[in-house]
């Protein structure tokens, strides 16, 4: 688990007046992170990107790659979002 910041919860709830929302949030169980989503978006993009270049053929341990690279893409994503 990486420990950047994980740009806090992809989808947001208010939370104010709902303690069993705010109690789940606070525990960890609120969703996904932000860092999760944007990785799940770019997934599918760079998994098309190593079909078409012919990675995936080339490389055997490929699923991982994309893995990696959708959360490098993620990190970038988040350091761009709070204009690092």
């Amino acid at each position: 688990m990486s420990t950047q910041d994980d740009g806090g919860p992809a989808f947001p709830i208010p939370v104010d007046d709902d303690r069993d929302c705010v109690s789940r949030i606070a525990s960890g169980y609120g969703g996904m992170s932000l860092r999760d989503a944007m990785a799940i978006a770019a997934a599918g993009h760079i998994w098309t990107q190593y079909q078409v270049d012919g990675t995936a053929r080339e490389y055997p341990e490929w699923r991982q790659g994309v893995a990696i690279e959708a959360y490098r893409l993620a990190d970038e994503m988040l350091a761009a979002r709070e204009g690092s």
